[in-house]
């Protein structure tokens, strides 16, 4: 039973690690940089603008719009929902759900949009049940 566990846990390590290094790169504030999809806790528009923002609490601006890296984020296979037209947020670093915010493990909140809980409860909990085996 214990070798079984090891066997399991060694499995999700070498699966994150792998994880960790897929990167997007973007253009941001003039120069191009690598961001790890890992790091990546959510994007949020903020007018013509798009801020990333890291698990560290750290943010990067970039001056396209968030539709070019939210596509870019959801082609790489990688769990990212749109839980409200200005975000998008990495289901990895979800830290609580409640009915009309997302608590996200880099402390900031994210709203929900009317009509979206069910369909972010649904996904979070595919993702969850993902990272389980």
């Amino acid at each position: 039973m214990k070798r079984q566990r090891l066997w399991a846990a060694l499995s999700r390590a070498r699966e994150r690690v792998a994880h960790r290094k897929s990167i997007i790169v973007a253009l941001f504030g003039g120069e191009v940089e690598k961001v790890y999809l890992s790091d990546i806790c959510c994007l949020e528009s903020d007018g013509h603008d798009c801020i990333l923002w890291k698990s560290d609490g750290g943010k990067l601006v970039c001056k396209s719009g968030i539709r070019q890296l939210e596509q870019e984020l959801m082609e790489t296979g990688h769990s990212f929902f749109k839980p409200h037209r200005s975000y998008c947020i990495s289901l990895e670093h979800v830290e609580r759900i409640g009915k009309k915010e997302i608590r996200m493990d880099n402390r900031m909140t994210v709203p929900i949009a009317r009509g979206k809980w069910e369909e972010l409860n649904r996904a979070y909990m595919e993702y969850f049940r993902r990272q389980s085996f």
